[in-house]
C-alpha cells in the first residue's frame, strides 16, 4: 500500500489535543484566561476539538483503540470490583 501521510498526521493532531487537554486541565481557573481569552479555558476547549476531529477523520481507528484500551480496561476493572466484592461477603 506504501506511504500514507494520513496516519502521522493524525497522530499528531491526536498527540496535540491530548497535551492540550492536559494542560487546560492543569492550568484551570488560571488568571491567564480571565486577562487573555475572555476567561475561557481556550486550551481546554481546542484539546477536545481536537480529539473530536481524530474521532470523525479516524472512525474505525478511534473505535478499535477505544474497544481496544478503554472498553477492555474497564472490563477488567469491573472483574476485579466484582471478585473484591465476593471476597468480602464470602469470607
Amino acid at each position: 500500500m506504501g506511504f500514507d501521510i494520513r496516519m502521522p498526521i493524525g497522530m499528531l493532531f491526536t498527540l496535540f489535543g491530548i497535551l492540550l487537554i492536559g494542560y487546560g486541565a492543569a492550568t484551570r481557573g488560571s488568571a491567564m484566561y480571565a486577562e487573555h481569552s475572555l476567561g475561557l479555558n481556550m486550551n481546554l476547549r481546542w484539546g477536545v476539538a481536537l480529539l473530536a476531529f481524530w474521532l470523525v477523520t479516524d472512525p474505525g481507528g478511534s473505535a478499535t483503540w477505544i474497544k481496544v484500551n478503554v472498553l477492555f480496561n474497564l472490563r477488567d476493572a469491573a472483574e476485579a470490583i466484582i471478585t473484591f466484592v465476593k471476597g468480602v461477603f464470602n469470607g
